[in-house]
């Protein structure tokens, strides 16, 4: 049994050099944590989940991670193509990290949710799977 290691921050580390590798619509910046004050448009990857796998006594996990899409401006569209372009980014695609492997993310769900009380923010969210464990 390989000692238990945090695979969480390597796979969000993972997540956001693919989605700043990624060819993004122009002006959208990706975080971990979204500076004060902040101006859309932008993507974050937020809630992270991990659920243990194993079956042989090895760590394996199952990463559940959303990408949340921050837009403002008149047309949802624009939202769209964040998210068209997230997904080029992750599903399907190879993630890396130090000490830790990984399978290729698949997408779960994206949801684009319809304008917000001001009339011009949009807020997209989509969820990705994969496995993670020790390499």
């Amino acid at each position: 049994m390989t000692a238990r290691i945090d695979l969480l921050t390597p796979a969000q580390d993972a997540l956001v050099a693919a989605l700043k590798a990624a060819s993004l619509p122009t002006g959208v910046q990706v975080f971990q944590n979204v500076p004060e004050d902040t101006q859309p448009p932008y993507m974050v990857v937020g809630r992270m989940t991990s659920a243990n796998q194993e079956e042989s006594g090895d760590q394996y996990e199952l990463i559940t991670a959303e990408v949340i899409h921050i837009y403002r401006g008149s047309q949802r569209r624009q939202l769209l193509a964040m998210m068209h372009a997230a997904r080029l980014a992750i599903d399907n695609q190879t993630l890396s990290g130090t000490g830790v492997a990984f399978t290729r993310p698949r997408i779960d769900q994206a949801e684009a949710g319809e304008v917000m009380p001001d009339g011009v923010t949009y807020v997209g969210i989509q969820t990705f799977e994969f496995f993670a464990e020790p390499a």
